[in-house]
């Protein structure tokens, strides 16, 4: 086998030496030769595909606050102007006149007493109160005992049968009386309106009718009912007599254990209110200084020495220029693709050059003012450079979706279809072939090769 194998070398080698001398002879005789020419080609790469969208906008300060004076008074000193740099606990301002600090001191130790005053008041009345509620329990149940006796008084007759008798008795003598000094009267009608004797008949008269009334009254008030208006009066009597008695011992109720839990709960409130302000006018002597709350600069001084300030006006405004974020704003058709996490490229005209990586903290899901569709998206920074101050205008690029380390050409190069596919041709052998590849990602620069290249091979440029 092994001499086979020298055999078949040799005549190989033979053949190879006979076509080189055909070859070279050949290669001897002028003639045109064609060299052909290898178009413009892209290989395939391994490469990240980013799709983005562009975001502008600015950098805005994320800490900045305003420093008041914390009650009125004259500043004695102020110790920097705006651009300052300061650090916290810094002196900026100071205070004057503790004179005027010491007599509200005072002042408010004399409302912690009043107040003290008050509140030990109603303990101390608690005794007297409680004797006037029980008084005043006693009263309302009398008053109810009677309200209660003219309410039952309406359901029993109003007479016995023997003082009905009398009254119909009484009633037939006024009757008979009446019919008596009819007659007389009658007798001595044709008299003059001036005869002594017509006169006494006629008051006669007049009296008889009078008790003939009085005795009908009588008998028909012992023989009927209570009326419906009767009944309704007594029975709101009744009921308030029952509301008051209920009332006045709910008073007593109260008072039975101290004093009432309302003027206690306002006299404590009162009490507690000066002693806070008490407590702030012992603050005022340790914040004779105002002081840097953080590192930062200052922005604004709105104050001058030797100026009364009212409490709790703003005399500066400070701000920590490291921490900034970028307010940006995306369209309407690109804002359902941003969400919280993603990265983001950020230009700033202040830095030409430079790029600055940040990551998308807030989505604020409500349209800006203005007439396009815009809404706000918020970037933090993964570094402040000392350059950038709040208000400088940014570019920013957000991604949106990646591939990182996937095959890839430039998207020009193929434009897929619906389908996702796209036909490309590819330079091998000294000839164009083309093929049908798959596209992932559509990158804003690459796309993804999912199939039908490998890395390396030259794909003819358009």
């Amino acid at each position: 086998m092994k001499k086979i194998w020298i055999v078949m070398i040799a005549l190989l080698s033979l053949g190879l030496v006979a076509a080189a001398g055909y070859y070279g002879f050949d290669s001897s005789q002028p003639k045109a030769v064609s060299t052909p020419q290898p178009p413009t080609t892209i290989p395939v790469t391994v490469c990240d595909v980013e799709q983005t969208i562009t975001a502008p906008g600015s950098l805005v300060n994320t800490r900045e606050t305003k420093l008041e004076i914390p009650f009125t008074g004259k500043l004695a000193e102020i110790s920097v102007r705006p651009g300052d740099r300061v650090s916290a606990g810094q002196v900026l301002a100071r205070l004057d006149d503790a004179a005027q600090y010491d007599a509200d001191i005072a002042a408010a130790n004399l409302e912690v007493l009043k107040a003290r005053t008050a509140l030990d008041a109603l303990y101390a009345d608690a005794p007297l109160k409680a004797a006037q509620a029980q008084l005043a329990v006693a009263e309302a149940q009398k008053a109810l005992e009677e309200a209660q006796k003219e309410r039952d008084r309406l359901d029993y007759p109003r007479a016995s049968a023997a003082m009905i008798d009398e009254a119909k008795a009484r009633l037939v003598l006024a009757h008979t009386r009446l019919d008596m000094a009819q007659s007389v009267y009658n007798d001595l009608s044709e008299l003059s309106a001036e005869d002594p004797e017509r006169a006494a008949a006629l008051l006669d008269l007049s009296n008889a009718q009078r008790e003939y009334m009085n005795a009908v009254a009588v008998v028909n008030w012992y023989i009927g009912n209570p009326s419906q208006t009767e009944i309704a009066e007594t029975d709101a009597q009744l009921a308030v007599a029952e509301a008051t008695l209920a009332q006045a011992q709910a008073t007593l109720n109260a008072i039975t254990d101290g004093p009432d839990a309302l003027a206690v709960a306002l006299a404590e409130a009162t009490l507690a209110d000066a002693e806070a302000r008490l407590a702030t006018a012992q603050n005022v002597l340790t914040q004779l200084e105002i002081t840097a709350p953080f590192d930062g600069v200052i922005l604004e001084v709105s104050a001058r020495t030797n100026e009364t300030i009212p409490g709790a006006t703003a005399i500066f405004v400070i701000n920590d220029p490291l921490s900034v974020e970028v307010e940006t704003t995306v369209i309407e058709e690109d804002l359902p693709y941003v969400a919280v996490g993603q990265p983001a490229e950020v230009y700033f005209d202040a830095l030409p050059g430079e790029i600055i990586t940040g990551t998308v903290t807030r989505i604020v899901p409500k349209r800006a003012a203005g007439d396009r569709p815009l809404y706000y998206v918020y970037l933090a920074l993964e570094k402040v450079p000392p350059a950038l101050t709040a208000g400088m205008s940014a570019d920013s690029s957000i991604v949106i979706a990646q591939r990182p380390g996937v095959l890839c050409l430039p998207r020009a190069l193929a434009q897929a279809a619906a389908d996702g596919t796209a036909t490309v041709e590819v330079w091998s052998n000294w000839s164009k072939q083309k093929r049908t590849i798959e596209v992932g990602l559509r990158g804003d620069t690459y796309v993804e090769i999912l199939s039908g290249l490998k890395e390396g091979e030259l794909v003819v440029a358009k």
